[in-house]
This record gives structure tokens, sequence and C-alpha cells, in this order.
């Protein structure tokens, strides 16, 4: 097992193939938070509710820039993306609760005025 960059270095025997292989550092790719860039498409993409399960156990196995994860090794962050989870989703639902409202109180009262609701905006 490798801890990190510094380490990976020479070769190493595969026991399942029986061969000898060199050793290469990939670096890790996707969601994180090593710039503002990264970090908010990351929050993006989690508010999104798209493999939030999966950036998040990436994020709580991360140890830094070119080493290695080790399971669980942050706890603590999977409290942090789940408030994040929790506050953008009712944040989203809010916003869509009050344009429904807000187009269903134009329509009311377009119809009680006795006007066509043909030339009312749908839009706020």
């Amino acid at each position: 097992c490798v801890d990190d960059k510094d380490e990976c270095f020479g070769p190493f025997w595969h026991a399942e193939s029986g061969g000898v292989y060199e050793r290469h550092w990939v670096p890790k790719t996707g969601y994180n938070f090593d710039n503002v860039l990264n970090a908010l498409v990351t929050l993006f993409e989690v508010s999104t509710l798209e493999m939030w399960p999966s950036i998040m156990l990436t994020s709580v196995a991360a140890r830094g820039e070119e080493k290695s994860l080790k399971e669980w090794k942050y706890p603590e962050v999977a409290i942090y993306y789940m408030v994040f989870v929790l506050l953008s989703n009712m944040i989203v639902l809010n916003l869509v609760t009050s344009i429904i409202v807000d187009t269903y109180t134009e329509l009311t009262r377009a119809r009680l005025i006795g006007g066509s609701s043909d030339n009312i905006s749908t839009t706020t």
C-alpha cells in the first residue's frame, strides 16, 4: 500500500497476475476542493443530488494533495455534506413553492377582476 506520491516508485509484484509492474502515480480526478473553481463545481454537483454520496465518501477519505485516500479519515466532513444537501434542497423547494403560489395568486386576482389570464406574465 502506497500512502503518497513520494512512496510511489520502483517495481512491484502483482499477486493475481503474477507479473512485475512499474509503479506510477495517478492523480485523482473528479470533484475536489483543491481550488475555488473545483469547490464551486463540487458544491453545485452535490446540490443537484447527482452522485453526492460518492463525492461525500471521497471527501471523507481525502488526506491531502498527492496522498492516497484512507477510508473514513475525516467523518465530520459527512456532517457538512448532509447539512449542505438539506439546506440547498430546502432553498430550492422554497423557491419553487413561492413561484407556484405567486403564479396562482396572479391568475386568481386576474379572474376576480374579470380580466383575461392570457396577458399575465408567469415569470417573476
